[in-house]
């Protein structure tokens, strides 16, 4: 078996007219095949019906009136793609396990939350105030009365009567988390969508359009000279 170590780059202006168009001209069609066939696998899996009669080789084959090499390399081109796609559906799943997992753990930890709080607000309404001492809420004895007391990590609150500390704070913190138990659960709700989405359907690739293929090769700056490029 020969092998290749070394090649040499052809730029296309060291070239004939004539090479260059057949060199375009096979690479087009080349491409043509290797989408049909992809479409094709695609038609199958979704539907389960051939589009195709006999082996997609010999499909192609026939259809671009290509040889053996150029049409099994297109078929095994569209299959390698089919393949990475499975490969990459499995990575999909896993992330969205991975982000369904932290949204559930946020979501009992706010649930938590907001039952201590309702227990508060119980408490108060009953006229026996409780606070929840391992979420930092404290009532001091002052020589002015009763002070109470939110202690955080780096900053501390404090109301000087118990209707203050009620409306302000507890009712507030109650709404907050709320709507922010509302968010979670629907994202909660749209990460499950994702993940059923990914299990039943049949992912499809996008091969892109004459704006990607003018973006693949050329600058940014340069896209609206592309024809000046190309040549």
């Amino acid at each position: 078996m020969k092998k290749c170590y070394f090649s040499n780059r052809i730029y296309k202006h060291t070239v004939s007219r004539d090479v260059n168009q057949e060199l375009s001209h096979s690479l087009q069609l080349y491409n043509q095949a290797m989408r049909t066939a992809y479409a094709w696998q695609t038609k199958h899996l979704r539907t389960g019906n051939k589009p195709y009669e006999g082996s997609p080789h010999l499909a192609i084959k026939k259809r671009f009136q290509l040889d053996d090499y150029y049409a099994n390399s297109a078929v095994q081109q569209a299959n390698a793609l089919r393949t990475s796609q499975k490969e990459l559906q499995v990575l999909y799943l896993k992330q969205v396990d991975v982000t369904l997992q932290s949204i559930q753990k946020k979501l009992k930890n706010e649930r938590s939350k907001l039952t201590a709080l309702r227990k508060m607000k119980q408490s108060i309404m009953a006229g026996k105030p409780k606070l929840h001492k391992r979420m930092g809420y404290r009532m001091h004895q002052t020589a002015s009365g009763t002070v109470y007391a939110h202690h955080r990590k780096n900053e501390t609150h404090i109301w000087f009567s118990l209707y203050l500390f009620e409306h302000r704070h507890l009712d507030k913190e109650i709404k907050r988390l709320k709507a922010r138990i509302g968010q979670l659960r629907h994202r909660l709700f749209r990460q499950e969508q994702k993940k059923e989405k990914l299990r039943r359907d049949i992912p499809s690739a996008l091969f892109g359009s004459r704006s990607f293929f003018r973006k693949q090769y050329t600058m940014c700056k340069d896209q609206k000279s592309h024809a000046a490029w190309r040549h």
